[in-house]
């Protein structure tokens, strides 16, 4: 082989491989993803290798979506899609995932774009419940009766305890309208239980919402 055609053909065997080794360490796809958060450490990532598509998406097997919403965010009459992913080190159905570190639970707008694809639009990692029981699962769901996007987060079992986030869409944007909490122990005295509405002289965008503020409610009301 003449020295100018070696040379062609060593660097191209060189893109070659360097490209099989991009791909092999990023994640290639023609649909958007829903990725593995930075910083988490090398063994999670081996633990949780690979991703399953969800409403047009990619999402990495990190995370399980456990409840989504349809709806129209974005104003352009195709069907978007809400979902609330919870980390693995959160789900304790995933044996093998304690190591993993502490994350949050996410709610994730996912934007129609075709009718088979999404792209990934708003994150929220501040805004669902944390929690982890066996009972009941201890994270925020939708309420499917509603037409905006509420909430819904019940837990106990002796002692109830629930709240409702409302909220309306404006601009594609979510704003909280109001929050609903609701508490009942038996033998407390009270047969019809806590009950008190936080609500906003203006709406405040969820973004802003953090999930530390049922515990100050649950305190200053005694809920």
């Amino acid at each position: 082989m003449k020295p100018a055609l070696l040379v062609l053909f060593l660097g191209l065997c060189l893109i070659s491989c360097k490209d099989n080794y991009r791909q092999a360490m990023y994640h290639v796809s023609p649909y958007d993803t829903l990725d593995i958060p930075k910083g988490t450490s090398a063994e999670c990532i081996e633990k949780s290798k690979g991703y399953f598509k969800a409403y047009g998406c990619m999402v990495s097997s990190y995370y399980r979506v456990i409840d989504a919403k349809p709806m129209d965010v974005n104003n352009d009459v195709l069907t978007d899609t809400l979902v609330i992913v919870s980390p693995s080190s959160l789900n304790l159905d995933y044996p093998g995932f304690d190591y993993c570190g502490e994350d949050n639970r996410k709610l994730a707008v996912l934007l129609n774009v075709d009718g088979k694809r999404s792209r990934v639009g708003r994150v929220y990692d501040n805004v669902i419940c944390n929690e982890v029981s066996r009972a009941w699962g201890g994270y925020d769901t939708f309420d499917k009766k509603a037409d905006n996007m509420v909430l819904y987060h019940d837990a106990g079992q002796g002692c109830e305890f629930e709240y409702k986030i409302y909220t309306s869409l404006v601009q594609q944007e979510f704003y909280i309208d109001s929050i609903y909490y609701y508490s009942k122990c038996p033998g407390d005295g009270k047969p019809n239980g806590n009950e008190y509405t936080l609500t906003y002289e203006q709406r405040q965008p969820l973004e802003y919402y953090k999930r530390t503020l049922t515990d100050s409610i649950r305190e200053v009301k005694g809920i």
